[in-house]
């Protein structure tokens, strides 16, 4: 009985360790999301600073930001081939 209650113990040690990455790595991302909105808040036509928007929106799980974002990046050049890459993803 002390054994599993050591297996359990330790299971729920890992999973808090794993939850405070997580944590940490979604802060870094809103912490670079609002760098690059105040990136793109001074120059209205830089892309790939839309770009690395939609690519953080979609590490967050935000597929809607990252679609509108990637919108932006395609209307200032369609052609941005990593650009097409990423539509394909969001698309599937």
């Amino acid at each position: 009985m002390l054994f599993i209650l050591g297996i359990s113990a330790y299971d729920l040690y890992i999973n808090y360790q794993n939850k405070k990455k997580i944590d940490l790595e979604r802060q870094e991302i809103i912490s670079k999301i609002e760098k690059w909105q105040g990136v793109v808040n001074k120059y209205k036509d830089y892309r790939d600073g839309y770009f690395q928007l939609a690519i953080l929106e979609y590490r967050l799980r935000d597929f809607a930001k990252s679609k509108l974002y990637l919108g932006k990046v395609l209307s200032i050049d369609p052609n941005f081939e990593k650009g097409r890459e990423l539509e394909k993803v969001l698309n599937h």
